[in-house]
């Protein structure tokens, strides 16, 4: 969460809030720390929104070397282009902010639940860091961080043979994508040496992910950190998910970590 926020120039001092008001979208019961007060999705939506806007104003005013003043200040070789709009902003602001605090630590959550319920699989990563790239990406599958997107079609189109409306809305199930028994030998198996491994957990396309590449680093980094000091991941209570129709979370994972 740390990293997004410096990608995005956010003071190092309005980090913790910004994490706190950004979780109600994320689990709908608000933040999953004792310590925080409960926010409403609406009291975090507004909150998140008046600080975006403030912050944009300074990229714009004084900008820094950070993302998020480079597209504030984007410019395009067209006299006739607007410039981005502060509502264009804060939808970047938002994605950005949102993907870098919450999908990663949701990855790493439910690949320390996969590898402690799949012991075999947690002893061969640990006997050959060599398997942390595909490992990853078995992670990101099965975890599925972020299994649905929804989209509004703008006009009439016919995809695989089923007719689309202009206004109708249109949900891709990314997380259903990644156990189609045709795609994955083996769908609902967590493999770590699964290859290829064409999961959709970071998009495709033009709407690739942007942090995809800070994701696997994150994610590699911290594995190979744990594993190299703990030889045994043990669940110590039953793992307690957060409610979202939009993500796929964890919001309490109790597990006890013994010396290799």
């Amino acid at each position: 969460m740390q990293m997004i926020c410096i990608l995005l120039g956010v003071p190092e001092t309005d980090r913790h809030w910004l994490f706190e008001a950004v979780e109600p979208g994320f689990d709908f019961r608000g933040s999953r720390r004792a310590t925080m007060p409960r926010l409403n999705v609406e009291d975090a939506g507004s909150r998140l929104y008046t600080y975006a806007l403030e912050l944009i104003a300074g990229k714009r005013a004084e900008p820094a070397d950070d993302m998020l003043s480079v597209v504030a200040n984007a410019t395009i070789d067209d006299p006739d282009a607007p410039a981005l709009s502060d509502a264009e902003l804060y939808l970047f602001f938002h994605l950005l902010f949102s993907a870098g605090a919450e999908t990663t630590r949701n990855s790493i959550a439910g690949g320390l639940l996969a590898l402690a319920e799949n012991p075999d699989q947690l002893q061969t990563l640990r006997s050959d860091f060599e398997l942390l790239p595909t490992a990853i990406e078995e992670i990101v599958r099965w975890t599925s961080p972020s299994p649905s997107k929804r989209r509004t079609a703008s006009r009439a189109v016919s995809l695989g043979g089923q007719p689309i409306e202009a206004g109708q809305k249109v949900v891709v199930w990314e997380g259903s994508a990644n156990r189609d028994p045709s795609v994955f030998d083996r769908a609902d198996e967590f493999d770590i040496t699964r290859k290829p491994n064409p999961h959709l957990g970071f998009g495709q396309g033009v709407h690739y992910c942007l942090g995809a590449n800070l994701a696997r680093l994150e994610l590699r980094v911290l594995f190979e950190e744990l594993l190299s000091r703990f030889g045994s991941v043990r669940v110590v209570e039953p793992a307690e998910w957060t409610r979202s129709n939009r993500h796929t979370g964890i919001r309490h994972l109790v597990v006890e970590l013994r010396g290799g």
